[in-house]
């Protein structure tokens, strides 16, 4: 892959690699790389934080406590006791 760079972003790159920062060139664009990738997904966290804070604002969430789980195990196997159908996640 061939890329064509602007003046100024060589010269950055340069004196990165100058400065010891970076074994080379690649390097510089392998972390430039990363650091886009780590933005994308810290920019998803950031839309899913924001989805959560709406549900909580509508009043559609769930606590969870240390006994949640044992509450969601007791109501599954009574729905399974009664027949009623139950999520294989917490199927007993």
């Amino acid at each position: 892959m061939s890329v064509k760079l602007l003046p100024e972003t060589e010269e950055q790159i340069r004196q990165l690699v100058e400065s010891g920062q970076f074994e080379d060139a690649n390097a510089v664009v392998a972390q430039a790389v990363a650091l886009l990738s780590d933005q994308q997904k810290f920019e998803r966290l950031r839309e899913l934080i924001a989805e959560g804070d709406e549900a909580y604002k509508r009043g559609d969430y769930y606590v969870w406590t240390e006994n949640s789980m044992h509450e969601i195990l007791e109501r599954a196997r009574e729905r399974s006791r009664l027949g009623l159908p139950v999520s294989d996640h917490v199927k007993p």
